[in-house]
């Protein structure tokens, strides 16, 4: 229903409209709080109308009894029983209650009472008989009116979120810093219109933007809500498995093809990429939309679409995940994911092990061990959880120190490998050893044996792909390696894939 049709002047047709026995404004049929009301014929609808508001006005008439120490109402059979019910009520000094009390006995009590009677009955004047009338008539409206906004609401965002995946989590653990930034830009008028969320592979990046996402829309002031995953494989964490996706975009073009679609726009299903995007400009810019790209590094022709992206923002906001960075366009926010906490990384696993019914049982020691293999990245940690509730600590250490969780992340690992110059493999291993706090530049040259452009050029390439991380400490500027990164290093790199 629109907002405006609920209005106390509806209410007020509807009571009239059951003390003439005729019938109620047909406007209740679509009353989204209460949909059962829909496709009644007219004598149907103002039957089962009445039932909906006599059980809200007795409930909240019995609620108000409650607070004054009354019992609940009984309904009366006869006038005289009627009457000494009015007149209990009247008794206690309440507005509330006899606003409430009025409403019931005039409309919605077996044996209705005229105001002649209540007048009679209370005793009142005539007027304060109608105050309180129009104060319970005012009451019932504004409980309706909250019941059919909130309704709207849910069916609102249940609209806004239709396109976005079903969450994969239950809750969530140290992203609120990242969530706050995410929530900010997209109110702040000001701010670029595209957002780059950063990060090694397993880092949560789809879990936030699907949260932050989720958040915007409650928050409103979205014509729609539109998600396009390119994520080639979703990760079964329980067996540790790789399953194929379906429908994921791997082209520009399928870039363009998802966007059409969920705008609605079907008709342009068989022109070209650049000619479906020209056609969904005026759609976007004409309105605010939240567009969200999610896996953008697996597209084969990623510079051929952010480039063309970039006409159709402002208003429209786009919210992008990748494993590589974004930083060489000027119009994109970086946003880099880091590890979870040792505490968040604890907290995530106990609630993964609570979730199937197994105590969290880890030592400060156990999972200084556990973090120190592979650091605060969600989805392994999920994995190690998954082990945990299937097997002894000792045998999950074993199975995660040989680097068996490498299956499920080898795809991401070799697909960076292969990318890297031979420089930046051989920079890469010769690194492995430094400490987590991570190394200074001079630090990286005594390693590497690189210097100058050629060491510049080496750490972009890792940079890029999310394997090197940078920190301040102070006044410089330190590199460090995911704990992850190091563990498919001794086991996979230097156990037999080809290096240069």
């Amino acid at each position: 229903m629109d907002e405006v049709a609920v209005s106390s002047g509806l209410l007020k047709q509807t009571l009239e409209a059951w003390e003439k026995q005729q019938p109620v404004p047909a406007v209740w049929q679509s009353f989204v709080a209460w949909p059962q009301l829909r496709g009644l014929s007219a004598t149907e609808l103002s039957l089962r109308l009445y039932d909906l508001c006599q059980e809200m006005v007795q409930q909240q008439l019995n609620g108000q009894r409650q607070v004054e120490g009354l019992p609940p109402i009984t309904p009366p059979t006869t006038r005289p029983a009627a009457l000494a019910v009015l007149v209990q009520e009247f008794s206690q000094n309440s507005e509330k209650l006899e606003g409430w009390s009025t409403l019931y006995h005039r409309h919605f009590s077996p044996v209705s009472l005229r105001p002649k009677e209540i007048e009679t009955a209370v005793p009142h004047s005539r007027r304060n008989v109608d105050r309180r009338h129009r104060q319970g008539v005012d009451m019932l409206w504004e409980l309706l009116y909250r019941q059919e906004m909130t309704a709207m609401g849910r069916t609102e965002m249940a609209r806004l979120c239709r396109h976005l995946p079903p969450p994969d989590y239950a809750h969530l653990f140290g992203v609120e810093t990242l969530l706050n930034r995410l929530l900010e830009w997209a109110v702040a008028a000001e701010s670029l219109p595209f957002f780059s969320i950063e990060g090694i592979g397993g880092i949560g990046k789809t879990t936030i933007a699907r949260a932050a996402a989720h958040q915007m829309a409650k928050r409103g002031g979205w014509a729609d809500v539109l998600w396009v995953s390119a994520r080639q494989y979703n990760l079964d964490v329980e067996h540790g498995r790789l399953q194929p996706t379906t429908r994921a975009a791997q082209t520009f073009a399928d870039i363009a093809l998802h966007l059409s679609e969920q705008l609605g726009q079907l008709h342009l299903a068989g022109l070209p990429a650049e000619v479906k995007l020209e056609r969904l400009q005026p759609i976007l810019k004409a309105n605010p939309h939240l567009v969200i790209i999610d896996n953008l590094e697996t597209l084969a022709d990623v510079d051929m679409l952010i480039p063309r992206l970039e006409p159709l923002a402002d208003p429209t906001r786009f919210l992008l995940t990748s494993r590589h960075t974004m930083s060489r366009y000027p119009y994109i926010h970086i946003l880099p994911v880091p590890d979870l906490s040792l505490a968040d990384s604890q907290r995530l696993i106990e609630s993964e092990l609570a979730r199937r019914h197994k105590p969290p049982s880890l030592t400060p020691a156990q999972m200084a061990t556990i973090y120190q293999t592979v650091g605060g990245l969600p989805l392994a940690l999920k994995l190690i959880a998954a082990q945990l509730a299937r097997r002894p600590y000792e045998q999950a250490l074993s199975w995660l120190q040989q680097a068996d969780l490498t299956d499920p992340y080898i795809f991401i690992y070799r697909h960076a490998w292969h990318s890297l110059s031979p420089p930046a493999q051989r920079l890469l291993v010769d690194i492995m050893e430094i400490g987590p706090d991570g190394e200074n530049w001079e630090g990286l040259e005594l390693l590497s044996g690189l210097e100058g452009v050629a060491l510049g050029t080496a750490v972009d390439e890792l940079i890029d792909v999310s394997l090197l991380e940078t920190s301040h400490q102070q006044d410089a500027l330190l590199y460090r390696l995911h704990r992850l990164t190091v563990t498919f290093l001794r086991a996979d790199v230097l156990g037999g894939w080809k290096m240069w």
